[in-house]
């Protein structure tokens, strides 16, 4: 009897305490127009606590099978679907995006017709909770544009990423040192793959389409100012640290004026926010995203540099 042949997608789910979200995603993931034996579903439960396990063996009849991943962090999530997965691309997906029913049928036109080491597609915002008045979708949404190959400094979404997983075995994966672990914040993972992917192979073609869309979940803490702008000094954070990675740390004195000059930078976009234009943003909340949040982005990526310096000095 000869061996079935391996499916042409793994998607792959990696959750954490989210038992209802994940009952939702896993829902559209069984229903892709995309036939069954195109792709499988595998969930990966980073120590959950709550009704994830139950959850997923309600779909396991369905052909979703769970593995669970001890150490703690989307990283070591994400690398424990690729080693676990039977197909050819991992197509990651957040435990808090809404899939719609084309989404699989899209990737698999986009393969057979370029076969890139790796494709994905926008995200836009959804909510299960009101919306505060000044809240704007383009903030809870990413949309990169027409279809192409992604050029130096563009990166697809890592809630909305599918991979070869050829590609991820020959580069180790994600490196376990960034990204969510558990409640504490933590990005950059996905975009540093994708930095050692073009520099291991610097034809290496990531494929954007629009027809690889997904909803996006906003949660309440998402549109809570705060959290915004602490999200913005994380995203700084990773960012830098990603830069610093492989290089010598830098010098501290230039990396304490840096600090100064990113903390100038956001009390200069706060001074400015009466002056803002009140059309385009019309709330001060709007003022403090749109202005002062890529300062604080600034600020978080100035923190981690000096940071490094003084590590790099002990």
């Amino acid at each position: 009897m000869t061996a079935p042949r391996p499916p042409l997608f793994t998607v792959a789910v990696c959750t954490y305490n989210r038992a209802a979200l994940l009952r939702d995603v896993l829902g559209d993931l069984c229903a892709q127009t995309l036939p069954r034996e195109h792709y499988e579903i595998l969930v990966v439960d980073n120590n959950s606590t709550d009704d994830t396990a139950a959850v997923a063996r309600e779909f396991a009849a369905r052909g979703v099978r769970r593995v669970a991943e001890p150490a703690q962090g989307l990283s070591h999530a994400r690398n424990r679907a690729w080693r676990e997965a039977r197909g050819e691309y991992v197509a990651y997906c957040d435990d808090d995006c809404r899939i719609p029913p084309g989404w699989l049928e899209a990737a698999r036109t986009l393969a057979l017709a370029h076969r890139p080491e790796g494709m994905g597609g926008p995200y836009f915002a959804c909510y299960a909770s009101p919306r505060p008045a000044w809240f704007k979708d383009a903030y809870g949404s990413h949309d990169q544009g027409p279809e192409r190959v992604l050029g130096p400094g563009e990166f697809l979404d890592g809630g909305n990423m599918i991979l070869q997983r050829a590609v991820l075995e020959a580069l180790g994966g994600f490196d376990g040192r960034l990204g969510m672990r558990g409640r504490a914040l933590g990005y950059g993972e996905e975009t540093d793959l994708q930095l050692r992917l073009r520099a291991a192979r610097p034809g290496a073609a990531l494929r954007y389409s629009p027809t690889l869309w997904v909803r996006h979940l906003v949660s309440p803490g998402r549109m809570r100012l705060g959290d915004i702008l602490r999200q913005r000094l994380a995203d700084g954070m990773s960012i830098e640290r990603i830069r610093l990675a492989d290089g010598p740390p830098p010098p501290a004195l230039r990396a304490a004026g840096a600090l100064g000059k990113a903390a100038g930078r956001v009390a200069l976009a706060l001074a400015a926010l009466p002056l803002r234009d009140r059309e385009a943003m019309p709330r001060v909340h709007n003022g403090l995203c749109e202005l002062v949040g890529p300062r604080v982005l600034g600020l978080g990526m100035a923190w981690a540099r000096l940071r490094a310096a003084l590590e790099g000095r002990r």
